[in-house]
């Protein structure tokens, strides 16, 4: 009967080793290895650094604390430090990803075929402990010089961007992102302690796509030194669902005058620009005359006349070699109210048609007009009929025209009255904005016998979508709004009429041809058959809405594009009203 334990033992030792196979593999591992194939094999041999970059990036946010072994973790970061050491030059950056690399998996190594000498040289330094402090950004571990991470960091459902060391006197940016999806998290708060105090503040960060994210002020790393904070999310009822560190052990950031590798900064941005001023130990010019110094990734974080070098704005060399003198005015930065470059009040100038929805039947002339006494019941009053329009001396139409017979305009569009006007938005809460319209309107008609007003007042009530519209960041702004107010709609249309016979005194009423014999109120014989120009009256007031689109070239300057529906009353009369204008922002 040996043989029978044997066999039972044997299948016993199988199926633990397949079960324990299979528990191993973490349940994200192949999309995050579908990434890293993608980003190095296609994207990095292409030399398309940045798309190689950020699908590793994104394989690792994927991830999260669980979602991957740790020997698919260690391999996305192995991939990352060959694309920032090998492909964008970035020593510090590679080597802190391949140290994070070595502490999911000691036995990490880079692949030959991928080994230059810049990759080489930074997981050397990996091995040996240098680096900057970790920005790549692991969820856990010792961040390196300066900052530290609390213990709970690793298992938490919730993660935390990059921030072991921020530049003195500017913004600390915090991303926290949620990347369970069993989490549901209505909120995230960040308490922290001030560079230098002992009381603690807190920050609400506001959703952002599937994170949250805000800036713990300048006020609170003014001088150098050691921020603390820790995190807590929570759900609609205020039931923590999620934390990173706590009061007794929180995350640190080392506050310096220069951090070693790539500034925080939220995913997708350029990092925070340093506050205006100089701050108490450091973050002044520092020898560079007149540069701003804001933190930045690349040129184009920087004003026109400086450059990104060494993660900071400093003046570009003049053609004599001198950096410049003239320091970059305004303010660069932000204080504990919030970005101080949001742009609130908006002057705008617009250009607007208007396109008149118009029908009638038996529109022109009256039907007394040769009665004793002279006409006084007109057919529409809302139509102003106009004879000999484009002539020097146009009059209007005081005949009665032959009911059945013409006179008629179909349903459809007519060129109305244009606009050009002059508005003041000024914006009262995120998205929401109050503004007021003043215009001139031209087209309308000027004649004795017609009432035009050619003037436009308006207000409005705007929302522009986005999560920071105003702060020069979003280039494109899309917006809807609601209107109302005053203003006449001249809408005209030529109508063909034919003059009744027998009221004018025809001798054959029955024969076009056959001339009045009878004058019309105006003292004149009216043509059996003629071409006249309605004109629809509508007003004076009117109310609608309408939507658009703002394109931004510059935070101060923006080209609008919109479209506008409105209904006149007490004269009816739908209205649509293309619309096109710039806008300046302070």
């Amino acid at each position: 009967m040996s043989w029978i334990r044997t066999l039972v033992t044997t299948c016993l030792l199988s199926c633990a080793l397949l079960s324990a196979a299979v528990v191993s593999a973490a349940p994200k591992d192949s999309k995050a290895q579908k990434a890293l194939k993608e980003a190095m094999e296609d994207d990095y041999l292409l030399t398309n650094f940045d798309d190689a970059e950020a699908k590793l990036r994104g394989a690792l946010e994927t991830c999260g604390a669980s979602g991957c072994s740790k020997s698919v973790k260690s391999k996305l970061y192995v991939g990352l430090g060959i694309v920032l050491a090998g492909g964008k030059k970035d020593k510090a950056g590679g080597t802190d990803a391949f140290k994070e690399a070595l502490k999911l998996d000691s036995n990490a190594t880079p692949d030959p075929d991928y080994v230059t000498s810049e990759v080489k040289a930074a997981f050397e330094a990996a091995k040996k402990g240098g680096g900057s402090s970790g920005s790549s950004g692991s969820p856990g571990g010792d961040s390196g010089s300066g900052g530290s991470k609390p213990a709970n960091s690793e298992d938490s459902p919730i993660t935390l961007n990059e921030l072991s060391e921020q530049k003195v006197n500017t913004p600390v940016p915090v991303y926290v992102g949620v990347e369970d999806d069993s989490v549901k998290v209505a909120s995230v708060t960040v308490t922290y302690i001030p560079v230098g105090s002992s009381s603690s503040k807190k920050l609400e960060l506001e959703k952002s796509g599937r994170g949250f994210r805000g800036n713990i002020p300048c006020a609170s790393v003014a001088k150098k030194g050691s921020l603390k904070f820790w995190v807590t999310a929570k759900d609609k009822g205020g039931k923590v669902v999620g934390s990173l560190g706590s009061d007794s052990d929180p995350y640190t950031t080392a506050i310096k005058s220069d951090v070693d590798g790539k500034p925080p900064s939220w995913p997708g941005f350029a990092p925070p620009e340093a506050c205006a001023g100089t701050s108490e130990d450091g973050g002044g010019d520092n020898g560079e005359s007149g540069a701003t110094r804001r933190q930045c990734t690349e040129d184009k974080d920087c004003p026109g006349d400086e450059k990104c070098a060494n993660f900071e704005c400093l003046k570009k060399p003049t053609e004599g070699g001198d950096s410049g003198s003239e320091p970059e005015g305004g303010d660069t930065g932000s204080d504990d109210d919030g970005p101080s470059s949001d742009r609130l009040n908006w002057i705008r100038i617009t250009f607007a048609p208007d396109f008149a929805m118009i029908s009638g039947e038996s529109i022109c002339g009256f039907q007394d007009a040769y009665a004793d006494g002279g006409p006084s019941v007109a057919n529409d009053a809302t139509y102003v009929c106009i004879k000999n329009p484009t002539s020097e001396n146009p009059s209007r139409y005081l005949g009665q025209a032959t009911a059945g017979q013409g006179n008629n305009v179909n349903f459809g569009f007519g060129v109305a009255t244009m606009r050009i006007l002059a508005s003041y938005d000024r914006v009262v809460w995120k998205g929401l904005s109050l503004g007021a319209r003043l215009g001139f309107v031209f087209n309308g008609t000027y004649e004795d016998f017609a009432s035009f007003i050619p003037f436009h007042g308006e207000g409005r009530i705007t929302y522009t979508i986005g999560s920071e519209p105003w702060s020069g960041k979003q280039v494109v702004r899309p917006w809807f709004f609601v209107g109302g107010g005053f203003a006449q709609v001249d809408a005209s249309v030529n109508v063909d009429v034919l003059e009744d016979g027998e009221a004018c005194g025809a001798e054959n009423p029955g024969d076009t041809t056959s001339a009045c014999s009878i004058e019309s109120a105006d003292g004149v014989l009216e043509p059996r058959i003629q071409t006249l120009r309605a004109v629809k009256q509508a007003g004076l007031g009117f109310a609608g809405g309408g939507a658009g689109i703002s394109f931004v070239p510059a935070d101060l300057f923006e080209i609008n594009l919109g479209l506008k529906f409105s209904v006149t009353f007490p004269f009816v009369m739908p209205v649509l009203s293309p619309e096109a204008g710039i806008g300046f922002g302070f």
